[in-house]
């Protein structure tokens, strides 16, 4: 049985991702590219885990 994914659960999830692009604001901006690269790697397991479901 393939694990279904509830569209709130991926709204959450996309909004916890997103969530952390706030704190450029804080940061140096030699410091951006790392968040750029989570962010990128977590969209991409969110989007992975909706086209598996």
């Amino acid at each position: 049985m393939t694990e279904q994914i509830r569209h709130s659960d991926i709204d959450d999830d996309l909004s916890s991702v997103l969530s952390s692009l706030e704190s450029l604001q804080e940061i140096p901006v030699t410091e951006h590219v790392a968040v750029f690269d989570t962010v990128q790697r977590q969209l991409s397991d969110l989007l992975a885990d909706v086209d598996d479901a």
